[in-house]
């Protein structure tokens, strides 16, 4: 085996696989370490918007009409209110589709393509125990000795607890925001084929989506508050959260509780803020992460991939990187903060939103276009936001007596106030970071 090339990715997932994808492709020798190669079934990522499966395509990963194995079209979300009104169709605009794929699926597909490519050589079983710019050192095998393997650049693909994250002295550490479950359901028809189910009213939102011909992932989110180390898992979903799956397959849900087989995550955020610099560059949930609502992860990470072997240079890659992913930050904490709301006041935000939608075509594909990534323009996420408050502060006045409800206001204030200070918190480590980039540039 070689002992250098010009360019090291460290984690086959399908972000560091693609990554070395479209390196090969643009000239460059690249060795890809992963330290477990078997496949095997994980609760990660699966959605992939318009604009990931487009750079698949854009790189030979898939042909123009061709789907990933096993994959399943989707055209939007189905958003079931927690006031029980009539669900919200939110559809990807112009006829596009979204899509899912069991992560282990989509792993596979990647590592095939990946070890195909002219150019890209896989070093398997190795686990990387640190790195420093120009070296990696590995560990080949359970029990092997320490290797060191040189090279020009080094991209870190290697997920939330990255080593090489780790070797740039950035922190790993994330805010923990809530926990996940997930389990399938067996044999079932969705109320909205070929839509991702987004369900309110629980004391978190529950994401159900078609991830196979005969499978349905249940995404289902916990407030930290309800979690315990001697949690009753199968008891607290059935009675906190199976009275609002839809009737025609809350049967299949209860089921699915006492008998499959749980999975669980932690969902956290960090701001997609530090890519690391020319010798060792970050890709992916390396990067940051936030709240999985809005299935955005997979799409940025392709997006980060996609954009590093394109750039000129590191320095255009992080400018244009951290130019386009604010708006994917503020829309998934702004959403999961008005939907996982228990408050008076978020109730109705909640309205508010739901009444945007209907009242407003042009809303429901601002959303869609925000989501799939078509738009990452701070003003545009900002005239939805504001006519979202909008409607909410007008929720709190009685227009036939022209007079302010202010039992209704205060909290709807109050609950405004809270996702301001939200979106403030997050986007300040990326002000304070470009100012010091800024100013690092003038010198």
């Amino acid at each position: 085996m070689k002992s250098s090339a010009e360019i090291a990715v460290v984690g086959a997932g399908p972000v560091g696989c693609l990554a070395s994808i479209a390196l090969a492709q643009k000239g460059h020798a690249v060795t890809v370490f992963e330290a477990d190669c078997t496949k095997r079934d994980r609760f990660a990522g699966e959605w992939l918007h318009p604009s990931g499966i487009e750079i698949l395509r854009q790189w030979g990963v898939l042909g123009l009409d061709e789907s990933l194995p096993g994959g399943v079209s989707h055209r939007g979300f189905a958003i079931f209110p927690d006031d029980a009104s009539e669900p919200v169709l939110l559809e990807y605009p112009g006829n596009a589709r979204g899509m899912v794929c069991e992560h282990a699926n989509l792993v596979e597909t990647l590592r095939q393509k990946a070890q195909g490519t002219a150019g890209v050589e896989f070093v398997t079983g190795a686990r990387v125990s640190s790195v420093s710019p120009g070296k990696i050192i590995y560990r080949k095998g359970g029990s092997g000795g320490l290797s060191e393997f040189t090279t020009d650049q080094i991209v870190g693909a290697d997920g939330r607890s990255s080593v090489v994250r780790a070797g740039l002295s950035l922190s790993r550490g994330s805010r923990r925001i809530s926990h996940m479950a997930g389990l399938l359901l067996r044999d079932i028809d969705l109320p909205f084929e070929e839509y991702g189910h987004v369900i309110l009213g629980a004391p978190g939102p529950i994401l159900l989506y078609r991830v196979a011909p005969d499978l349905v992932r249940a995404s289902i989110d916990v407030p930290n508050v309800l979690t315990s180390d001697g949690s009753d898992w199968p008891a607290l979903l059935a009675e906190c959260y199976g009275p609002f799956i839809p009737e025609s397959i809350r049967g299949a849900f209860l089921q699915s509780v006492k008998t499959e087989s749980l999975a669980f995550r932690a969902n956290g955020f960090r701001s997609r803020v530090d890519y690391g610099n020319e010798m060792m560059s970050l890709v992916g949930d390396a990067v940051g992460f936030h709240h999985p609502l809005t299935a955005m992860g997979m799409t940025l990470g392709f997006q980060d991939a996609d954009g590093l072997a394109r750039a000129a240079s590191f320095t255009a890659f992080e400018k244009q990187r951290r130019s386009v992913t604010l708006v994917p930050e503020l829309l998934a904490m702004a959403l999961y903060q008005a939907f996982s709301g228990r408050d008076e006041g978020a109730r109705e935000i909640r309205k508010a939103i739901y009444q945007m939608w209907r009242r407003y075509p042009n809303e429901r594909e601002r959303t869609m276009r925000l989501l799939s990534g078509d738009v990452t323009s701070p003003f545009r996420f900002s005239i939805s936001f504001l006519r979202g408050i909008q409607l909410a502060l007008t929720g709190s006045v009685d227009l036939k007596k022209y007079r302010l409800e202010w039992s209704q206001l205060g909290p709807t204030l109050g609950s405004i106030g809270q996702i301001l200070l939200g979106l403030a918190s997050n986007s300040s480590a990326r002000i304070s970071r470009s100012a010091l980039g800024d100013l690092a540039l003038r010198r």
